[in-house]
């Protein structure tokens, strides 16, 4: 046993010469071993890989929607629809979701879930915490993290809604049917019927275009049903006009969230059953090949404009890395790359560590911060965010002081919460 953090110790008596220590049982001392719940053993084989522990069934829709990705591409070529998406900071994002492909190391990630922590969002290593944060989300996914979501409606916008969740609720699923209604979606709004340009980019049809991109790639609800969210439809209208909203923070949020139930599901089954998931995991995989090189593939060195500019399409359509295992590298702090994408910005100075003082000192060289120094300070500030969770919304808390590594600063012990 070379890992104290999997193992739990005991004192066995040795009373022969040729006495050999056996891990669970099969010593003649065997009444004075202290015993190890299957918990233990169930971690202790994890690590050396004899069997998977709660085998997780990742079930979400990974893999691109060819129809939503010809929807995608007829949707950027009007100006008047590329203009609103740029304006609303999301459409890098949509381009990348239509044709996004990312290989998925099942055994790494089940690693990373099954020490994620419900109680402080993190996984817990032997050297400390980690988590992906919400600069993370910002830059990989190039999701907006700042504005609000204070929502007011017209009359016209009161229309659009109405419409949307009438057409939304057409699609009745039988009982038992497992099949996803991307693509009747997708028939309904967008026939590809030529001579209808017009039509088919009308604001309504944006709207419609973006709740299924919401409801499909951004926050899928964690029910299992592979529907059209209407508790998302009024995000989709704002957004198909040109509005900033938190879209970040609520992937995020609702990410956690996800990430909770799972983890308790993984432990009650103790290895014996299979877990069924809905965890978003393209960007967890990417942030995990981010952060420790040496288990990641060789990312790409550029990928066509066509795509989008998000940096998760640096794995795009990249396979596992073959001998590569993240239990070898996830306890190494030397390992891992705090921030893989940029250093502390030099306008920001933390005077002290989260440990030692309740305030947080900033110190800004410019009135006018740059993009990046506004992703960097929201991310940096403990919050709540915000969660869509099995039809409601709700607020979980975002505690990066308890990782505030990734964030370049000293990772000290709070006291009080």
């Amino acid at each position: 046993m070379d890992d104290e953090f999997f193992t739990m110790s005991s004192t066995i008596r040795r009373t022969h010469h040729k006495y050999v220590t056996i891990l669970l049982t099969g010593s003649e001392n065997e009444g004075d071993v202290q015993s190890v719940r299957p918990g233990h053993a169930m971690q202790f084989c994890l690590q050396r890989k004899e069997y998977p522990a709660s085998p997780i069934d990742f079930k979400t829709c990974q893999s691109p929607l060819q129809s939503f990705d010809k929807w995608t591409q007829f949707m950027i070529s009007q100006d008047c629809v590329k203009a609103n998406l740029t304006k609303a900071q999301i459409i890098n994002t949509v381009i990348a979701s239509a044709t996004l492909r990312i290989r998925k190391d099942i055994a790494g990630l089940i690693t990373f879930i099954y020490r994620w922590c419900p109680d402080t969002h993190k996984t817990i290593c032997r050297w400390g915490e980690m988590t992906i944060y919400l600069e993370s989300v910002a830059i990989l996914l190039n999701l907006p993290i700042t504005r609000n979501f204070n929502i007011t409606f017209s009359d016209e916008e009161e229309k659009m809604h109405t419409i949307l969740v009438k057409k939304s609720a057409g699609f009745v699923r039988k009982e038992n049917e497992t099949k996803c209604s991307s693509n009747w979606w997708v028939s309904e709004w967008f026939p590809g019927e030529s001579g209808q340009n017009q039509e088919l980019s009308s604001m309504l049809h944006v709207a419609a275009f973006l709740v299924l991109w919401l409801s499909r790639d951004i926050v899928d609800g964690c029910s299992g049903k592979k529907e059209i969210k209407q508790e998302l439809i009024k995000f989709s209208i704002k957004l198909a006009k040109g509005v900033i909203l938190l879209i970040g923070c609520l992937f995020l949020g609702s990410w956690y969230t996800y990430l909770d139930p799972l983890t308790t599901d993984m432990h009650v089954s103790n290895g014996y059953i299979k877990v069924d998931s809905y965890v978003q995991v393209a960007l967890l995989q990417a942030w995990l090949w981010e952060h420790f090189k040496n288990y990641a593939p060789n990312s790409l060195a550029s990928f066509p404009e066509s795509h989008g500019g998000s940096r998760i399409l640096r794995w795009w359509n990249k396979r596992p890395k073959a001998g590569s295992n993240l239990i070898d590298f996830l306890d190494n702090v030397y390992a891992i790359n705090f921030r893989p994408w940029a250093p502390v910005y030099a306008s920001i100075v933390h005077a002290n560590t989260f440990a030692s003082a309740p305030n947080k000192t900033f110190i800004f060289t410019k009135n006018n911060m740059r993009v990046g120094e506004i992703i960097f300070m929201r991310s940096y500030i403990p919050v709540h965010v915000s969660s869509f969770f099995r039809g409601s919304y709700e607020a979980v808390p975002y505690n990066i002081d308890r990782a505030a590594r990734h964030m370049g600063f000293d990772q000290g012990v709070l006291f009080l919460r």
